[in-house]
């Protein structure tokens, strides 16, 4: 007959020992520490975005600036976006929220002075609050829009830039066009000029696709970290100079001409692109 097996105690752990305590201790001290800190850090930020948006006054959501013969319009945050129009006889300058809305009672500064070289131009700097922390219930930075008469464009240079946010012209028929953005994509669709064009991008994609009618004089397109895309018109032919530092660079058959207009198309960090 087999002997009855003896029951076994179960282990039990050994006891923490007190450098183990204290060890947990500083953890859960630390831990603590960093939460407080991350805490106190985005309640600051908060607070000074709430400081610095209400610095800023509400401003009329249309600003009319008449009919200059150059304009040079400056944006330290927010999309611009150049287009002709029709429907006004003057400038009108747009505040809109993403949707394209007119925005409510947006807070800005704009300011308006003369050119340094253009008689009869006007620049015009639109300043957003952009400090610290934005809450989903705060209000938001809004977009600008340019409208300018079809008739003025034709004459009118036009000088743009979008310090942090996408620049864009869509469609219609220009003088000079000199376009730059810091942060942010440059695109030029579907537009017509009978003059220089230029777009430049410090960190972003340059775009330009021009209308079948565009007899321009010269065309500058370059990116410091971004990829270049020039579409020409076809039947057209350019003095093309084409280059990427690290990327590639490629122009299509037909476009080079050495007795054409100058054609620049330059990346520092991307790639180069000359096509119809």
């Amino acid at each position: 007959m087999a002997e009855p097996q003896q029951a076994v105690a179960p282990a039990h752990p050994l006891p923490a020992s007190r450098s183990d305590r204290s060890w947990r201790a500083v953890l859960i001290v630390l831990a603590l520490g960093m939460v407080a800190i991350v805490v106190s850090s985005l309640v600051g930020a908060a607070v000074l975005g709430r400081a610095d948006r209400a610095s800023f006054s509400p401003v009329a959501a249309t600003q009319k600036l008449g009919r200059p013969a150059a304009i040079v319009l400056t944006s330290d945050l927010g999309h611009v976006t150049v287009r002709t129009s029709d429907e006004t006889e003057q400038v009108v300058l747009r505040l809109v929220d993403a949707d394209g809305a007119l925005a409510e009672a947006p807070r800005a500064r704009i300011a308006q002075h003369g050119t340094e070289h253009d008689a009869g131009g006007i620049a015009v700097d639109v300043a957003q609050p952009g400090l610290g922390l934005s809450l989903p219930w705060d209000e938001h930075g809004v977009d600008l829009e340019l409208l300018v008469p079809s008739d003025l464009a034709a004459t009118m240079p036009i000088t743009a830039t979008a310090e942090v946010g996408d620049l864009e012209v869509l469609g219609g028929s220009y003088a000079d066009l000199a376009l730059s953005s810091g942060a942010g994509d440059v695109t030029v669709s579907d537009a017509a000029s009978s003059g220089q064009v230029s777009a430049a991008a410090s960190l972003g994609d340059v775009e330009l696709s021009l209308a079948p009618d565009a007899a321009v004089t010269g065309i500058d397109a370059r990116s410091e970290t971004g990829d270049v895309t020039v579409s020409v018109p076809g039947g057209r032919r350019y003095a093309v100079t084409a280059t990427a530092d690290m990327g590639e660079a490629a122009t299509a058959p037909g476009i080079q001409d050495p007795q054409g207009p100058p054609l620049i198309a330059r990346a520092d960090m991307g790639s180069v692109s000359v096509t119809r």
